[in-house]
Order: C-alpha cells, then sequence, then structure tokens
C-alpha cells in the first residue's frame, strides 16, 4: 500500500513539473536579458562609486559647444536575440575631472543593460529611439574603463554611445597690466580644477598654474616677456579655451645720468626706457639709499641724491643707481660719483 502511495505522488510531482515547464515554454530564452557579469580584470574602477543614473533627453549645448571626449562605432544587432557587446572607454589623465555626459543614441534596441568598470549604468532600460542621455561627471576614472552592453532588438537595430564635456572658454583676466613674478587671475569656464592639466602661455612662453577652479586659473606671469600688448592662450587638457590680452610691464632700463659727479642734494635727471607713468610706482636707489623722485615720465626721471650719502672722507666713485617699477629692477648700467657736499 505504502509503495502505492509513493508511486502516485512522484507521478504527480513529474505532472506538475511537466505543467510548469509548458506554461513556460511561451517565453523563449532569447527574450531575457541576463543579469550582466562582474567587471573583467582589465577595467579600470572609476574614483566615484555612484551609480549614474539615465534619464531623457535633456536639452544640450549646441554642438559648437562641446567637445568629444569619446565614442562608440555603431553596435549592430544579428538577430532577435539578446546581444553582447564589449568596448572600452578612453580617457585622458584630467578629463575624469571634468564634466562629463553619456548619451546613448539608439535605432530600434527594445532594452539594454550596461555596466561601466563593473558599475551599473542601465539595468534593463526600455529604449526608444530617442537619445538617452546619463551625466557621468565624477563616475570614470582616467585611463581605460570597459562599458559592458546586453541589448535586445530586431535584426538590424543599431546603438551606440558618445562622452562629451562642455567646451572650455575664457572670460577675462584681471588685472590687465602685469609684470614678471605678478599673479593674473583668468576667469572663464569648464576649466580642470586639477591645475597641472591647464595650460597657460603668455606669447607662447609657458606660464605657471598656481591655482585652479572650474571658473578660475591663477597664473604666475612668466620672465622674459617684452612690454606692451601680449596675447595669453589658455589650453585645457589639450582643447583651446580662447584668448585674453594683457599689457605686460617692461623691465626699466637706465641708459645715462645728467650728472657724472654730483653731492648729496643734488638734484639730477635719469634717462631711460619703461618707466612707470605713475610715478610714486618707480624706486630709485643711489648706492642703496632711497632718492626722492621730483618728476618725470616713461623715459625721464628726476631725482634728488640722498642726503644719507654725505661723506666725512674722500669722494665716493662708481655708485649704482637703479631704477625699480613694481618687481621690475633694472640692470646695473648706470653709476655716479658722489662728492662731498659744499657748505
Amino acid at each position: 500500500m505504502k509503495r502505492n502511495l509513493l508511486l502516485v505522488a512522484s507521478a504527480v510531482a513529474m505532472l506538475a513539473t511537466s505543467a510548469q515547464a509548458a506554461d513556460n515554454s511561451h517565453v523563449p530564452t532569447s527574450r531575457r536579458i541576463p543579469p550582466i557579469p562582474a567587471s573583467g580584470r582589465f577595467q579600470v574602477p572609476p574614483p566615484a562609486v555612484t551609480p549614474a543614473s539615465a534619464k531623457p533627453a535633456a536639452a544640450q549645448p549646441a554642438a559648437a559647444n562641446i567637445i568629444k571626449v569619446a565614442e562608440s562605432k555603431p553596435y549592430v544587432s544579428k538577430g532577435d536575440t539578446v546581444q553582447s557587446f564589449v568596448d572600452y572607454i578612453n580617457l585622458k589623465p584630467g578629463q575624469e575631472k571634468l564634466p562629463l555626459t553619456l548619451t546613448f543614441n539608439n535605432l530600434n534596441f527594445q532594452s539594454a543593460s550596461c555596466t561601466i568598470a563593473g558599475y551599473p549604468v542601465l539595468n534593463r532600460q526600455k529604449l526608444t529611439n530617442s537619445p538617452l542621455v546619463i551625466n557621468m561627471t565624477g563616475n570614470l576614472g582616467s585611463g581605460s574603463s570597459q562599458i559592458l552592453i546586453n541589448a535586445i532588438g530586431p535584426k538590424d537595430s543599431t546603438l551606440s554611445w558618445v562622452i562629451t564635456t562642455p567646451k572650455p572658454t575664457v572670460k577675462a583676466a584681471k588685472p590687465l597690466e602685469v609684470g614678471p613674478g605678478d599673479t593674473v587671475t583668468i576667469s572663464g569656464t569648464n576649466f580642470c580644477p586639477t591645475a597641472q592639466y591647464d595650460v597657460v602661455n603668455f606669447a607662447k612662453k609657458k606660464a605657471e598654474v598656481t591655482g585652479a577652479t572650474a571658473d578660475a586659473l591663477q597664473v604666475t606671469v612668466p620672465d622674459g616677456l617684452e612690454g606692451g600688448k601680449q596675447k595669453v592662450d589658455v589650453i585645457i587638457i589639450g582643447q583651446k579655451a580662447g584668448s585674453v590680452e594683457i599689457t605686460i610691464k617692461a623691465q626699466p632700463e637706465l641708459s645715462s645720468v645728467s650728472l657724472s659727479s654730483a653731492p648729496p642734494g643734488q638734484e639730477i635727471t635719469l634717462s631711460g626706457k619703461n618707466f612707470s607713468k605713475t610715478l610714486s610706482e618707480n624706486k630709485v636707489t643711489i648706492g642703496g639709499a632711497n632718492a626722492e623722485v621730483i618728476s618725470g615720465d616713461t623715459t625721464s626721471l628726476t631725482v634728488t641724491i640722498p642726503t644719507a650719502l654725505d661723506l666725512d672722507s674722500n669722494p665716493a666713485y662708481g655708485v649704482p643707481i637703479f631704477v625699480q617699477v613694481g618687481k621690475l629692477k633694472s640692470k646695473e648700467d648706470v653709476t655716479i660719483d658722489i662728492s662731498q657736499r659744499v657748505y
């Protein structure tokens, strides 16, 4: 009797299993998108772990105002089955610091799953033929990151992606009149916040970028520039952002002095070029002592030999004269003999 009951129970179980299989047989396995496998060892993990979220296409910058950072070739469906596509996103060092947008362009694929460097980006996402836009800022690392896509759609469906960033622009510089060693702030948009990837050239001479944010660069004016208006070019990770014009204060030069010998308290006139139009910006020293600047312009300064050079003994010969404007100091080209004062 027990043996007969076991046989009946076994038969019922087999019938139930067969019925369940028959019930699921109408759903072909080719229509099911399998889970995305884990990332491969060749992937470069991004610095941020927050998954990006897909969103409908939003208003994007005009094509002239965006830069393609990376893009794929079209992936084409070979039939009405799940298609797997493996590719790599390659970013230059510093590009991972920029605002990044991932756009999927689709034609007839019905749904897709996607991981980038092992992180989920799409999970059985229903697709239309409209672009699908995903914010990837902070979710990609520099170097090579594997992108794995599983998608389903009719034969000859196509899918591709492109990663873009807004084009950097230069707005202004401040101050507009500077000399070597001075700091200039260049304002703009979409700069790299890591200074080493921002390049600023003064008349094709590279300057040091000492600080950077997305909208401002702190730059030290390099030495050896000619005076006058100079073009300053800004390049962000190889992309030209624009230019601004800055006036460079040239190094002051002394060519002659009106007297070869004079006592302290005597007025003398210095001739040269690149003196400041603002009289107070000209600092004149004679023998290391500050001389009062009485009058002058960009090519001539009238000063008084400082009384600190009063001599109780023999006259001093070959006393050097310097003119300094801001941080710029003339070379030791002109000297004067200091004689004793006559009372």
